[in-house]
C-alpha cells in the first residue's frame, strides 16, 4: 500500500526529504499559508485541491493555533522584517458565524505572534495619496497586507500599485488562478520527488485535463467534456488494469477557477454530461459570487476509504509559514459517498490528533504547498 511505502520513506530518510524541501526553496517565496483537501483510496493518496486563501482556522485548538502563531512569526521574521503591523483583508460573507469565527481565529494567532493587526473588507479601505498605501478609514496603515478574500470576481483596482506588499499575491486570486495550472505543477515536483526518492508518482498524484469556452446553461463545449472524459477513463482503466486495482474510474468535473466546493459533480462517462440533468447544469453553470463557470477541469477522481463516525472523511491540512503542517482536519459529511464531493451540504470537520498516522499525509501536503510556491 502507498501509505506503507510514504511510512517507510519517513523513518528511513526524513533528513534527505527535509535537505530536499529545502533545496527547492532556495529561490521561492513559500506561502505564508494554505490547506489543502487530500484523498486517500487505499491504493492511491493525492491533493485534490490546494486552497491559498483558507478559512476555517476555528477548527483549530489552542496548541495548533500557537504553532500556526510560531510559524507566523518565523516567516515574517525571514521574508519582511520590518513588518509589524498587518490588515487582514475579510471576505465579504461576514454575516457567516463560521468564516466570523475563523477571521478571529487568525487575528488571535497574529497577535499571539507579536504582531499588530486590523480586520477589514474592501468596503473599508482607503487609499493614500500621498504614498499610494493602503489603510482603513479608521486611519490604520499597514506594513503588509494578508489576503483571506479569494478574489473570485477580480481584484479592485484600489490594490493596484499600492505601497505595501501582498500576501498571498493577488494574482493567485481565482480572477487569475486555474486549478489545471496548479495540478501540473504539482506533477511535475511529483515527478521529481519520486525519482529522488524512488516512488511512483501515479499513486501520489491525480490525471487532469482541462476545456474552455464553456456554458453548461445553453449547452456550449459539452461535446469537448464528454470526449475528454470517455478518453481519460479509457487511460484510467488500463492503468488501473495493470496495477491490479479493482475500483471503476471515474472523473470529478469541477470549475477551474473556484472553491468553496461550488460547481463540482462526479461521473463515470461522458454521456452523463450529455445528458446532464437540470439540477447539476444549474450546480455547474454559476459559482461563487454569481461568476458562470465557463472554464473546467477534469480530474481523476479518488474514492476515499477515511471515515468519521461511520462517515465518508477526507483530509484537510492546515499549513502556515514556510510549508510546515499544523494542523489535520477530518472534513465528514453525512449526506454523500465516498465518491462524491464532501465538501458540501451535509459536511463537518473534526480536528485529527492522531500525528503518527497523519505523517505521509502532511507530507503530501507540503509537496501540495510547494507546488503553490512555484505558481
Amino acid at each position: 500500500m502507498i501509505l506503507d511505502s510514504l511510512n517507510n520513506l519517513l523513518k528511513q530518510s526524513s533528513n534527505r526529504i527535509e535537505r530536499w524541501f529545502d533545496q527547492q526553496y532556495q529561490n521561492l517565496l513559500p506561502c505564508i499559508y494554505s490547506s489543502v483537501d487530500i484523498r486517500y483510496s487505499g491504493f492511491k493518496i493525492a491533493p485534490v485541491d490546494t486552497n491559498l486563501f483558507p478559512a476555517g482556522f476555528n477548527n483549530l485548538d489552542q496548541p495548533a493555533l500557537l504553532q500556526a502563531s510560531h510559524n507566523l512569526k518565523l516567516y515574517l521574521t525571514k521574508y519582511f522584517p520590518t513588518v509589524k503591523k498587518i490588515l487582514l483583508i475579510a471576505e465579504s460573507h461576514t454575516r457567516n458565524k463560521y468564516y466570523l469565527d475563523n477571521l478571529m481565529s487568525l487575528d488571535y494567532l497574529i497577535k499571539e505572534a507579536g504582531f499588530e493587526n486590523c480586520i477589514a473588507t474592501f468596503n473599508e479601505i482607503v487609499i493614500s495619496s500621498s504614498d499610494n498605501s493602503l489603510q482603513t478609514q479608521n486611519g490604520f496603515i499597514p506594513d503588509i497586507i494578508l489576503l483571506n478574500n479569494d478574489l473570485t470576481t477580480g481584484a479592485p483596482s484600489i490594490m493596484n500599485n499600492i505601497s505595501q506588499p501582498i500576501i498571498p499575491s493577488a494574482a493567485l486570486g481565482w480572477h487569475k488562478r486555474r486549478k489545471s495550472n496548479y495540478f501540473t505543477n504539482y506533477n511535475k515536483i511529483v515527478r521529481n520527488f519520486s525519482l529522488e526518492f524512488n516512488l511512483d508518482p501515479f499513486l501520489i498524484s491525480t490525471l487532469h485535463s482541462n476545456c474552455i469556452g464553456v456554458n453548461f446553461e445553453e449547452k456550449i463545449g459539452l461535446e469537448g467534456i464528454a470526449f475528454n472524459i470517455e478518453k481519460m477513463i479509457n487511460i484510467l482503466r488500463r492503468k488501473y488494469k495493470t496495477y491490479g486495482f479493482t475500483d471503476d474510474p471515474y472523473i470529478f468535473v469541477k470549475s477551474d477557477k473556484g472553491t468553496y466546493g461550488m460547481g463540482v459533480i462526479a461521473v463515470k462517462s461522458g454521456e452523463e454530461i450529455l445528458h446532464i440533468n437540470k439540477k447539476n447544469k444549474n450546480k455547474m453553470n454559476i459559482i461563487k459570487e454569481g461568476v458562470l463557470n465557463n472554464e473546467i477541469i477534469l480530474q481523476e477522481g479518488i474514492r476515499t476509504i477515511d471515515r468519521y463516525r461511520n462517515n465518508p472523511a477526507e483530509k484537510m491540512i492546515y499549513l502556515m509559514g514556510p510549508g510546515k503542517p499544523i494542523a489535520v482536519i477530518d472534513r465528514f459529511n453525512n449526506k454523500h459517498s465516498e465518491f462524491d464531493n464532501l465538501n458540501s451540504n451535509g459536511m463537518g470537520f473534526n480536528l485529527n490528533k492522531n500525528n503518527s498516522a497523519n505523517k505521509s499525509f502532511e507530507l503530501i501536503a507540503m509537496l501540495a504547498a510547494l507546488a503553490a510556491a512555484i505558481e
